[in-house]
C-alpha cells in the first residue's frame, strides 16, 4: 500500500492530494404519489460506482425535507476541500419559471407556495459546489403527477410556467450538466434495475481513458438505442479542460504491488459507503479499499485478504447431515485474497464480451414446483442487475473465468478450494452461521429461503427461516451482513462452486488447504454455501451439496481466490 500511495503522490499535482466528494440522492417511497420504482437502486448502484472510483460519498436514499437539509449541509462542508465535487439525483424533480426543483418523499405541492416550504432548489445544491471541477447528473426528468395538482391550483395564467422535466442550467462556470432527456422533456424511469440513463452511466464510468464528454457520448448512444430514439440524454459543460474518471495513464502505468495485509472488521446491517479519497482532478486513487480490499482491473472481482489461520472443519453431532460430522482439523498456511462479493453479473458480462461467448446452453431454473430448462444460457427466471450475483454458470464457466482473470490480470486467480471456503464463511467463529446459531437473524446477515420466498412461490412447503428480507430471488451484493474477514454473502444468495470433486465423507480429505481432486476428471463438483432458494438448513458453514460440472443452475455461481505471491 506504501508503494501504490507513494507513486499515487508522484502523479498529483499538487503534491497536497486533494479530494472527490459525492452526494448521491435517490427518492422512491414518495408519500403523496405514486412511488417511483428504480431511484433507489440508481442512488444505491451510483453511491458503490463512485466509491470505488476514489469518491468520498455522502448517500441519502428516501430523503423526506429534514433529510434533505441534513445531506446538503453534509455536502456543504465535504465539498469545501473538494478538488472534484460530484451531485448525483434520481427522483422526481420539476421546473416552475426555469427554475428547477427537486422533490423530497414527504412533499405535497398544492398550492405555488408549498415549492419554497417544501421543495429544494436545485441552485441550493449546485451553490456548495465550487471546486475545480464539478459534475451534476440528474436523472430528475421523469413525468410527475405533483405538477400536474399544482397546475391546477395555479389557474390558467400562472399554470404556464411549470413545464414538462427539468429546465437548462446555463451559467454554472466549470461545471457539466446532465440530464437523463433534454430539458423540457420527460425520461422513463426503466422497467428494469435501473432507469435507461443510469444503468448506460454505470456501464461505461469505470472505462479507462475516456472523458466525461466522451462518457456521456457513449451514455446518449446506448440510451437512445434502448429507447428507440424516444429518450435522448442532455450535457450542458463549462469545463476548462477535461475530466477523466479513471485516466488511460493510470489504467496502464499501475505498478504491480504485494496485496495489502487482511484487516478485519465486525459485520453489519449494510456495508458503510467510505473511500479513498481521490489525488487530483482526473486521477483515480488505486482501488486499495478502507478494509484491506483492492482490485486488479476496473472490471475485475474486489478482493480482500485473509490471513493464514487454523479450523475444526465440518459441524458437530446433531447440526448438520452424515457428511458434515466427520470434523477435522484443517491449517490454512497462507494469506490468500478471496472476492469480497460472489463474481456479479456484470463482471461475467465483461467475460463473455471479451471472450466472444454467448453463455452457452440454456440455464435450469425453479417454477415454483419443480425445476425446468430455461430460455436460455443466463435466464434464471427472475430479473437480476449487474450488482447480483452471476447465477446460471456450471463448475465449466467457473474454471473459464478465472482462466480468463489470470490472463488478464498475470496473477493467479483460482476457484476456492472446499477447506479454503468454509474458513473463509466461518470467519473466525465456530457457530453453525457466522452472525450467531440463530436463522431468525438471517435477514440482516444472508439472503436465503424466508417469508419473502414462500410469498412469492405459493406452493412452497419447505422450512424458511422466520424472517423477511423482502427478497424473493438473488439480491444486490453488499447488501447484507459481512462475516469478520469482511466477505459478504458467504451465506445465501448464490450456491458456490468451489475446486474439490465431490466425497460423501471427509474420511481422507487433505488437512493443509488443498483441494481433493481426484485424478481432476470427476463430473461431480461440491457447491457451498447455499442460496436464495435454500432454508436454513442449508444456509449453514459446514454444509455441502454438490452438481454435474456441465450443468447450469439458477442458484449456482461462484467466488474467486487468488495467490499473493
Amino acid at each position: 500500500m506504501f508503494l501504490a500511495l507513494t507513486w499515487l503522490g508522484a502523479l498529483a499535482e499538487p503534491a497536497q492530494a486533494a479530494g472527490r466528494v459525492a452526494l448521491v440522492i435517490g427518492n422512491s417511497a414518495y408519500e403523496h404519489t405514486t412511488p417511483l420504482r428504480n431511484p433507489r437502486n440508481d442512488a444505491g448502484d451510483m453511491s458503490r460506482a463512485l466509491s470505488d472510483l476514489g469518491f468520498e460519498v455522502i448517500a441519502g436514499l428516501d430523503l423526506d425535507k429534514n433529510g434533505f437539509a441534513t445531506k446538503l449541509r453534509e455536502f456543504a462542508r465535504a465539498a469545501r476541500r473538494a478538488d472534484i465535487s460530484l451531485f448525483f439525483y434520481a427522483g422526481h424533480g420539476l421546473q416552475v419559471d426555469g427554475d428547477n426543483y427537486l422533490v423530497p418523499i414527504d412533499a405535497r405541492l398544492k398550492e405555488e407556495v408549498d415549492l419554497r416550504l417544501e421543495a429544494f432548489e436545485l441552485a441550493a445544491f449546485m451553490g456548495q459546489m465550487r471546486s475545480r471541477t464539478n459534475l451534476v447528473f440528474l436523472d430528475a426528468c421523469r413525468d410527475n403527477p405533483l405538477a400536474d395538482g399544482l397546475k391546477r391550483s395555479m389557474g390558467v395564467s400562472r399554470s404556464a410556467a411549470i413545464q414538462r422535466g427539468l429546465g437548462r442550467v446555463t451559467d454554472a462556470s466549470g461545471t457539466l450538466i446532465a440530464y437523463a432527456t433534454q430539458p423540457g422533456n420527460v425520461a422513463d424511469d426503466g422497467v428494469g434495475r435501473n432507469s435507461p440513463f443510469t444503468g448506460a452511466l454505470l456501464a461505461h464510468i469505470a472505462t479507462p481513458g475516456l472523458s466525461v464528454n466522451d462518457l456521456l457520448a457513449t451514455v446518449t448512444d446506448t440510451v437512445m438505442t434502448a429507447t428507440h430514439d424516444e429518450q435522448q440524454p442532455w450535457t450542458h459543460s463549462s469545463l476548462r479542460k477535461p475530466f477523466y474518471f479513471i485516466p488511460s495513464a493510470y489504467a496502464a502505468s499501475r505498478p504491480t504491488t504485494t496485496a495489502p495485509q487482511a484487516t478485519t472488521r465486525p459485520h453489519a446491517a449494510a456495508p458503510q459507503v467510505v473511500a479513498t479519497p481521490g489525488a487530483g482532478e482526473g486521477l483515480a486513487a488505486p482501488d486499495l479499499q478502507h478494509d484491506g480490499g483492492f482490485r486488479d482491473c476496473p472490471q475485475c472481482p474486489r478482493m480482500v485478504v485473509i490471513p493464514a489461520g487454523s479450523y475444526a472443519m465440518g459441524s458437530p453431532s446433531g447440526e448438520g447431515a452424515h457428511d458434515e460430522v466427520q470434523r477435522h482439523r484443517v491449517t490454512i498456511p497462507e494469506p490468500i485474497a478471496v472476492g469480497v462479493f460472489e463474481v456479479q453479473r456484470g463482471e461475467f458480462a465483461q467475460f463473455l464480451k471479451e471472450t466472444n461467448q454467448s453463455g452457452g446452453s440454456a440455464c435450469w431454473q425453479y417454477d415454483g414446483v419443480t425445476t425446468k430448462e430455461g430460455s436460455g444460457p443466463a435466464d434464471p427466471g427472475f430479473v437480476q442487475g449487474e450488482k447480483e450475483p452471476m447465477v446460471c454458470v456450471s463448475w465449466t464457466d467457473a474454471k473459464a473465468y478465472v482462466d480468463w482473470l489470470s490472463r488478464k490480470t498475470r496473477k493467479k486467480y483460482r476457484l476456492l478450494s472446499e477447506s479454503e471456503w468454509e474458513y473463509a464463511a466461518r470467519g473466525k467463529t465456530a457457530t453453525p452461521r457466522y452472525w450467531d446459531t440463530s436463522d431468525s437473524r438471517q435477514c440482516g446477515n444472508a439472503n436465503g429461503a424466508d417469508e419473502s420466498l414462500k410469498t412469492y412461490y405459493s406452493d412452497w412447503f419447505e422450512l424458511t427461516a422466520s424472517c423477511d428480507d423482502g427478497s424473493a430471488h438473488t439480491s444486490e451484493a453488499g447488501r447484507y451482513g459481512s462475516n469478520e474477514f469482511g466477505l459478504y454473502d458467504m451465506l445465501g444468495n448464490a450456491r458456490e462452486w468451489v475446486e474439490d470433486c465431490w466425497h460423501r465423507d471427509y474420511g481422507d480429505a487433505p488437512t493443509d488447504g488443498s483441494a481433493w481432486t481426484d485424478d481432476g476428471t470427476c463430473e461431480l463438483r461440491v457447491l457451498r454455501g447455499g442460496s436464495w432458494l435454500d432454508g436454513p438448513g442449508g444456509v449453514r458453514s459446514s454444509a455441502r451439496d454438490r452438481g454435474t460440472i456441465g450443468i447450469r443452475f439458477s442458484a449456482n455461481g461462484f467466488r474467486v481466490a487468488r495467490a499473493l505471491n
